[in-house]
């Protein structure tokens, strides 16, 4: 369950449940951290297999200048959701305004017995701009990484097997931190080719179901979202399980490339 923010939904612990009766073998729930502290007794409960926090510096000032809000409350709620053992993984996106927030950020992961995902800038409309001038090569990240002492164990594969595999490093008192760089490669799919985007760094690494009820395809565009909405309305189960078949043979179908983004030559 992500977003946007899964917890301003007021059923959002009903949906966790009914997942669970499913009978999903591994259920997460992914969250900017703003609402987690009033909600923790309920995650308690219902149970979860991660809980990822998005948190992007330790430094205040860093944090509301990339996510306009108070850090206070989320790392309290972080500590929290240590202390009661829910299993929490931490993602950060690694720009260049703060990469100096790496280190403090391996040593409160640490602290707080949570593994870290570094993520590198993902271009996505609207934000170019912003994209230009705070991309990072994340050869900047792996070089940290060695001179801290990190040990590269392997890669973690995407749940499913459909997206970018991450690098999987441990530190020397055992954090796990694992790598997500456009430039290792990601899943492609035929119907690609004719996209404005292509080669993009993020590509076709899952399904999504939107608040209103759209099946999306890519994270990047809005103008190829499958109406399953109306098409359950409906009522007819074959059209239905067309439509869903159709989008999961696009998945199924898609081929994994490695160093196919190539991105700008930058620098901090």
């Amino acid at each position: 369950f992500t977003g946007g923010e899964p917890l301003l939904r007021e059923d959002i612990m009903d949906l966790i449940k009914y997942a669970r009766g499913l009978g999903f073998k591994d259920v997460q729930l992914v969250t900017n951290g703003t609402l987690l502290g009033q909600r923790i007794p309920e995650l308690k409960e219902v149970g979860l297999d991660l809980l990822t926090v998005s948190l992007d510096a330790i430094n205040a000032d860093v944090y509301e200048y990339m996510r306009g809000h108070a850090i206070a409350p989320v790392l309290d709620a972080i500590k929290r959701c240590s202390e009661v053992g829910i299993a929490v993984r931490i993602n950060m996106i690694v720009i260049k305004s703060n990469f100096d927030q790496l280190k403090p950020m391996i040593e409160f992961a640490r602290n707080t017995n949570c593994s870290l995902k570094l993520l590198d800038l993902i271009r996505l409309p609207g934000i170019e701009e912003f994209w230009e001038k705070e991309y990072l090569n994340f050869n900047e990240v792996r070089k940290l990484l060695d001179e801290m002492g990190g040990v590269y164990i392997g890669k973690e594969e995407a749940p499913g097997g459909i997206g970018a595999p991450l690098s999987e490093y441990r530190t020397k008192d055992g954090c796990q931190i694992v790598i997500k760089d456009s430039t290792q490669g990601t899943f492609y799919h035929e119907t690609c080719n004719d996209c404005k985007n292509y080669p993009c760094q993020d590509a076709l690494i899952s399904v999504r179901v939107t608040h209103d009820g759209n099946l999306k395809r890519c994270l990047i565009r809005n103008d190829n979202l499958v109406d399953l909405r109306t098409v359950m309305k409906s009522n007819d189960t074959q059209a239905v399980i067309d439509t869903l078949r159709e989008t999961f043979t696009i998945m199924t179908e898609s081929k994994y490339e490695p160093f196919k983004w190539i991105p700008p030559v930058v620098s901090i």
